[in-house]
């Protein structure tokens, strides 16, 4: 069975060209790779032709042309894992019992009520709006790269989804069955009310994940407009060669 989070090869109904154009211009001049989620949403709804349904508390964020649902990420890696993505936060309901089955040491029961929860909020954004599978669309900056990833979201595996108990400080529950453990873990946390979804850095060398945006490629290629100007091409080589930049890699 597959996992609840499965690492997909990019949706065919996203023009990733639109993306990576998208990226380029909101990103030129700044130098921090953040981007904000409203813009994000922004790339998504526009590269695939679709519609923004992100007002309010919708689980979605993007309905395709091809009527698939998106949740879109921002996510940051600057060393063995990013930060959070939450998955399902409840406040009422499952939230209010949720201090009482910690200090019972009842991790099982804990991590059902979520699963309840998760399932229920995917059901109703599929009913609601009429769409046929559910995706994560997460974009994922390091310090000089942008890189896209999407995942499809396996309803039908929540079921399977399990608690791998408490963690040293009692605070939160580990939790097996979302992800490849390889590729991120997730966590059920008593203060926040919520589960939450971290990428370890291995997810940045995985086949399926596009490099969108890079800083040393612009650099690069501003460098060489300004040494094509002042240099003839064996100086030109020389000379970006002391920047650490070959010609091959310039022309890739």
């Amino acid at each position: 069975m597959s996992n609840v989070f499965e690492i997909s090869d990019m949706l065919p109904s996203i023009d990733i060209k639109k993306v990576e154009n998208e990226t380029a211009k909101y990103l030129k001049n700044r130098r921090k790779l953040n981007i904000e989620s409203e813009y994000s949403q922004h790339f998504i709804t526009r590269a695939s032709s679709g519609i923004n349904i992100s007002s309010g508390s919708e689980p979605m964020d993007v309905k395709t042309n091809n009527n698939e649902g998106i949740d879109v990420c921002c996510l940051s890696i600057l060393g063995s894992q990013s930060n959070e993505k939450s998955v399902i936060q409840n406040f009422k309901n499952s939230g209010n019992n949720l201090d009482k089955l910690f200090s019972e040491n009842n991790d099982k029961k804990a991590v059902e009520l979520y699963k309840t929860d998760f399932i229920n909020k995917l059901d109703c954004a599929k009913t609601k709006y009429s769409m046929i599978n559910l995706y994560y669309i997460a974009f994922i900056s390091t310090e000089n790269k942008v890189y896209i990833l999407c995942l499809k979201i396996n309803i039908d595996s929540i079921i399977n989804v399990s608690s791998s108990g408490f963690t040293k400080t009692k605070n939160s529950i580990n939790i097996n069955g979302f992800i490849d453990n390889i590729y991120g873990n997730t966590r059920l946390y008593k203060a926040k009310k919520r589960i939450e979804l971290r990428f370890t850095d291995k997810i940045l060398s995985h086949p399926k994940i596009i490099e969108i945006y890079s800083k040393n490629k612009i650099i690069s290629n501003e460098k060489i407009c300004y040494f094509n100007e002042k240099y003839n091409l064996s100086e030109l080589k020389k000379e970006m060669e002391k920047e650490g930049i070959t010609i091959d890699e310039l022309m890739l």
